[in-house]
Parts: C-alpha cells; sequence; structure tokens
C-alpha cells in the first residue's frame, strides 16, 4: 500500500491517510483502520483517485459520513474514499436546489430553510451526507429522499461523468441503481417548495424533538439496522419477540426502540454482528419473518 499511497499523494492535493481507524469515520464508532483513506475535494481529485486504484487493480470501497456502516474489527483492505464533508456546496435557483454530494444534510436543511424552501425538513437529526442518503434512497416516516429528486450527477466506474432524471435512477425502499451499479453521486438536483422561512424551522425543530423522544440518540449508532419488512415494523417485531435490552458484548438492542442497536461505550464489531445475527435468528423462531439489514456492512 505504501506505492499506492505514494501515487495518490502526489496526484491529489486531498487528505490521504494510511492505516485510518474507521471507528473515526462511523456513528457506531466501531471500525479496524482502512488500509488508505482519501477525502477527494473535487469531482476531479475522484477521478483522480479512481484512475489510479483502477490502474493498480486495487480494491476500493466509497463512503459518505458512515451513519449506517458497520466496519469490521478488522478493518478495510484497499481504498476507502470518504466523500462526506467536502463536495459540499449548494446553489439555488427558484424552488430548486443543486448540492454536492459531500454536504452534510444538517447544512443543507439549515440552507434551504434560510432560503424559505420547504420538503427536506423532515430528515432533520439525521448525520448523513447527501451523496449517500440519495444512493440508498434514505427515508423517514415523511416517505423517501427521492420523492424531492429531479436528476442526479455520477461517475461511472469508468470514470464518466452522467447527468441521471429521477426516473432511470432505480429507486426503491432503501436502494437505487445508482448503488447496485456501483456509481459514485458527484451531485444531486432537487426540487422544493416555497413556505415561510419560520415554519420550516419549526418543522425541523418539532422533527428532531420527536426523534429525541423515541429514538437512542445519546449512544452511537448506525440507525435502523434492519429494514420493515412490511408487515409490521422491524422494531415492533423484535420488541413482540422479548429482545428489547438484549445485550452481547458492549452492542445492546436499545431499550427506546428496538430497531437501534448501540454501542454502550466498548461495542465490537462482533459483538454487533453477533447480536445482529441473534435477533435475526429470534424474530424467525417467534414471529416466523425474516429480517434483512438496513446498514451496510464491510470488511466481514
Amino acid at each position: 500500500m505504501k506505492d499506492l499511497y505514494n501515487k495518490i499523494s502526489s496526484s491529489v492535493k486531498c487528505t490521504v491517510m494510511r492505516d485510518e481507524p474507521m471507528a473515526r469515520h462511523t456513528t457506531f464508532k466501531i471500525g479496524g483502520p482502512a488500509d488508505l483513506l482519501v477525502m477527494p475535494d473535487s469531482p476531479d481529485d475522484l477521478k483522480n483517485i479512481l484512475s489510479i486504484v483502477s490502474a493498480e487493480k486495487a480494491p476500493y470501497f466509497v463512503m459518505g459520513n458512515g451513519s449506517n456502516l458497520l466496519v469490521s474489527d478488522s478493518g478495510i483492505r484497499g481504498v476507502v474514499i470518504k466523500i462526506a464533508g467536502n463536495m459540499d456546496k449548494a446553489e439555488f435557483r427558484d424552488n430548486a436546489v443543486a448540492a454536492g454530494a459531500g454536504i452534510y444534510l444538517g447544512k443543507l436543511l439549515n440552507e434551504c430553510a434560510a432560503k424559505g424552501l420547504s420538503g427536506l425538513e423532515f430528515f432533520a437529526g439525521i448525520p448523513a451526507a447527501l451523496g449517500g442518503a440519495v444512493a440508498m434512497n434514505m427515508g423517514s416516516w415523511s416517505g423517501s429522499i427521492s420523492t424531492y429528486i429531479k436528476n442526479v450527477t455520477v461517475l461511472t466506474k469508468s470514470g464518466k461523468v452522467m447527468k441521471v432524471e429521477k426516473k432511470d435512477c432505480g429507486f426503491s425502499y432503501r436502494s437505487s441503481d445508482i448503488a447496485k451499479n456501483g456509481n459514485i453521486v458527484l451531485s444531486v438536483e432537487m426540487g422544493l417548495k416555497k413556505d415561510d422561512p419560520k415554519m420550516i424551522a419549526a418543522r425541523q425543530a418539532e422533527t428532531v424533538r420527536i426523534k429525541s423522544a423515541s429514538q437512542p440518540i445519546t449512544y452511537p449508532s448506525a440507525g435502523c439496522v434492519f429494514q420493515n419488512p412490511g408487515t409490521e415494523p422491524a422494531g415492533k417485531l423484535i420488541e413482540k419477540s422479548g429482545l428489547k435490552g438484549e445485550k452481547i458484548g458492549g452492542a445492546q438492542v436499545s431499550e427506546m426502540h428496538a430497531n437501534y442497536i448501540v454501542n454502550t461505550g466498548s461495542a465490537t464489531a462482533a459483538d454487533v454482528m453477533n447480536l445482529i445475527n441473534r435477533v435475526k435468528g429470534i424474530v424467525f423462531e417467534k414471529q416466523g419473518i425474516e429480517l434483512k439489514l438496513e446498514i451496510k456492512t464491510v470488511g466481514f
């Protein structure tokens, strides 16, 4: 990896780190080291990095803010490309906003509110970056983020920049063809509605209040662990199976919201994975339903 580090470092001006603990880059606060972690400042940086990685035939993994990610204790081999925090400019025109993939949702929501643009405030309190949120079609009780999308500009595996209209993005429940095809979100254009900035800010604050009262935001987690299977919310199925508060090592099924697994302070990725498997097994045994993961697991 030293040669690859030198090639990337000499080709881009952005941050490049060796043996970087992924616990510093996930909301779970869990994860072993990435061989290399790169944080591109621009689409050109990203294209250069992918070109080098491809030429070297090195494995790579693209992430946003790590808010729905469980990284193994042994870490990630190859190159991790972290988009969050860079490429984060937002431009406004009439009722539309075009924003870079690295913008944090909190920042985007605040800028939209200041411009009197409504629609996204129900995603307040989610510690994600826009690109990752779009690729996984992130949702809340108000619906999915794809509702507001007009088009997505992506970088393909072959290094081509393409603008993809919403109808061609293949959005479905917590998924999209963007992710399935291995494309990387560069920017997103969304159509919103005009409203009073004070009303928008009030809805944001109310969304955060509701989440604070019903979700374990004081503990590190990756949000909802399992997809809702359609019959009943996953959290209800887990609670009905008597698993609220179930604990393995430092990982615990939240006593506040059973579809959260929280890091009580010393959890390893193995603890979380063992608890995930235990929950899946008992829910299937007692409820006859096989739960599917909503979070991504890497390095296992």
